[in-house]
C-alpha cells in the first residue's frame, strides 16, 4: 500500500505548477464568479492565483479579498497591489 501512494505522490509532483494571473481593475460586477471557476478547477497539480489590484474605484479588490479570507481550497491566492493605476500591460506583468 505504501508503494501505491508513492506512485501517486511521484504522479502529483510530476504535474506542471500553473499560474494564472487576474488583472483586477472596475471589476466587481464577475470578480467573484472569475474566482469562483478558478477554485472549482479540478486540475490536480498545485494552482496558484495571482490578482494584480490595479487601483480601480469601484469594490472589485474588497470583494477578491472577501472571496479569498472565505475560501478553504487548494489553489493559492495572492494578491499584489500597485500603488497607483499602471494600465493593463502592468496589470498582466508585462514589461
Amino acid at each position: 500500500m505504501h508503494s501505491c501512494n508513492h506512485k501517486v505522490h511521484l504522479l502529483l509532483d510530476s504535474l506542471p505548477f500553473i499560474s494564472i494571473i487576474v488583472p483586477v481593475y472596475q471589476s466587481e460586477d464577475y470578480i467573484k464568479d472569475c474566482l469562483s471557476s478558478i477554485a472549482a478547477q479540478d486540475y490536480s497539480g498545485r494552482i496558484e492565483c495571482i490578482l494584480v489590484d490595479d487601483c480601480g474605484e469601484d469594490a472589485s479588490i474588497q470583494i477578491a479579498y472577501g472571496f479569498i479570507k472565505g475560501y478553504k481550497g487548494d489553489v493559492v491566492f495572492r494578491v499584489y497591489n500597485h500603488s497607483h493605476n499602471r494600465g493593463t500591460a502592468a496589470a498582466n506583468m508585462e514589461k
